[in-house]
């Protein structure tokens, strides 16, 4: 945890350099504190105080927004503050003609602060939830290891939007995020996961991260999908193809050998210094280029 600029709920005094602690503190140390600017000072005043400074919070901030959080909307300019927020600007305010910094100044000062921008914006056209099954008569079911607080199957065929948003805050689920990207057509294989080929070389299928949990396997096949399928599958199974620009560097596939392998008839041999996992003679010749890039990435060659 990275000490910040004041204390969590804890708000600056006008024209002083004093604190005052939130109405529902109860530790040992009075309400009005001055805090030098010594990191090392503030760590022992942590411990004493039972007080804890916030943690850095790098996330983009959402200015757009007419109000902070804790507070909400009186009109369509004005913000007042709800009953859940505990700093000492109680007056409504209006910020439609505050600058970005202005807002930012304005939310240190009181003790609050503007939601992050989000990084997804949520897909509710499908009918299920992210990782849940649609049957043959509309019913959505959950995978075995689903421990929210709802059943496992449910009717979502009439739910809108609105009613999706519930079912996902109720249920403890999540609606698969908009695709922000351009998806790289050429990966064989989902983000993450490695390619599986033969002895000859040809690719077999595709092998899960350990960490994945979803329903589909080294059995799904992957392999030599188009892109209209590879969408449907990134919903059906939970996953992710990567984005078109996370290979922005250009390769040349056309090369009949890796970077620093020798050509050894029709083998290429690794450098002494590779220790990747795959083996130091390798026979390339037929690949075509999303087979070696998938190689390269597996190999890390």
């Amino acid at each position: 945890m990275q000490p910040a600029k004041g204390i969590t709920r804890w708000a600056k005094l006008s024209n002083t350099e004093e604190c005052i602690s939130p109405l529902s503190y109860k530790g040992p140390c009075p309400r009005f504190l001055t805090f030098e600017n010594n990191i090392k000072k503030k760590k022992i005043l942590e411990n004493h105080c039972n007080i804890y400074w916030p943690c850095m919070n790098k996330c983009e901030k959402d200015y757009s927004l007419q109000c902070p959080e804790k507070w909400g909307p009186e009109d369509e300019q004005n913000c007042h503050p709800l009953g859940t927020y505990e700093g000492t600007c109680l007056l409504t305010q209006d910020f439609s003609n505050f600058t970005n910094k202005q807002k930012e100044i304005w939310s240190n000062k009181c003790a609050t602060t503007w939601p992050c921008k989000k990084t997804c914006v949520k897909d509710y056209s499908k009918q299920c939830p992210q990782g849940w099954v649609k049957d043959n008569d509309g019913t959505c079911y959950a995978q075995k290891n689903y421990v929210g607080p709802c059943l496992s199957r449910a009717s979502l065929i009439n739910f809108d939007e609105d009613m999706k948003v519930a079912f996902e805050k109720l249920c403890m689920v999540s609606y698969p995020c908009l695709r922000n990207c351009k998806m790289d057509e050429s990966d064989p294989c989902p983000k993450n996961w490695i390619l599986k080929s033969n002895y000859l070389g040809n690719p077999e299928s595709c092998l899960p991260p350990d960490n994945y949990s979803g329903q589909c396997g080294e059995q799904t096949q992957f392999i030599g999908i188009d892109v209209n399928l590879k969408e449907t599958m990134e919903y059906e199974c939970g996953i992710k193809w990567s984005c078109a620009d996370e290979h922005s560097t250009f390769i040349n596939y056309d090369e009949f050998c890796p970077e620093n392998w020798t050509k050894n008839g029709p083998h290429c041999i690794a450098p002494l210094d590779y220790f990747g996992p795959c083996s130091k003679k390798k026979m390339f010749e037929g690949f075509s280029s999303d087979i070696k890039k998938a190689y390269a990435e597996e190999c890390d060659s």
